[in-house]
């Protein structure tokens, strides 16, 4: 079974940030309270023992959003206000 997932992020850092999607390494400026959608679309748990399972790690350096084994992550444009 395939899963298909939006998720949306926003930048709450108080500064411009990167977005990176991990481990692919496509990197996206992300300016104050600028917020976008990411597509992750993968195998389910059934075929991957992670499958579905999303991590999202604020750091220093900005946001990194990693996918589960076999999935695709897609940055979608910005969100309208």
């Amino acid at each position: 079974m395939t899963i298909q997932m939006t998720i949306r992020v926003r930048n709450e850092l108080g500064r411009p940030a990167m977005l990176t999607l991990e481990p692919w390494g496509e990197v996206r400026a992300l300016g104050v309270d600028e917020e976008v959608d990411i597509q992750a679309k993968g195998p389910g748990p059934e075929e991957q023992h992670d499958g579905g399972f999303v991590q999202v790690d604020m750091t220093a350096d900005g946001i990194n959003v990693w996918g589960w084994s076999g999935s695709v992550l897609e940055i979608m444009s910005g969100v309208p206000k």
